[in-house]
């Protein structure tokens, strides 16, 4: 339960494009949520503790693009703005994951 790449790096003002695969071969759902550097834990546990692997309005701020939860071996486009020069974090929301399933923007 890892991202493969625990680090992508952009260039800020652009637009990314990142294909989300969910190569797990059990019934085990994942997504990729980007969000505000130092935000994650509160963005998965405000996700998981709601029942919900979105985020609710409260963490919606925190949060720079996020993709649907997909199952095993499908796939999904994950589009958006990149932002200001700075260091961000994606995290997989689903309950469990997010200690193990982070990565750096």
């Amino acid at each position: 339960m890892a991202y493969d790449q625990g680090e992508l790096r952009v260039r800020a003002g652009g637009r990314l494009r990142v294909t989300f695969v969910n190569p797990a071969e059990a019934t085990m759902d994942h997504n990729i949520v980007f969000v505000l550097a130092g935000q994650t834990q509160i963005v998965a546990e405000q996700c998981t503790d709601e029942g919900s692997l979105k985020p609710k309005a409260e963490a919606l701020k925190q949060v720079l693009a996020q993709s649907e939860t997909i199952g095993p071996g499908k796939s999904t486009v994950v589009e958006f703005e990149t932002p200001a020069p700075g260091r961000y974090e994606y995290v997989c929301t689903v309950r469990g994951h997010s200690q193990t399933m982070r990565g750096w923007l």
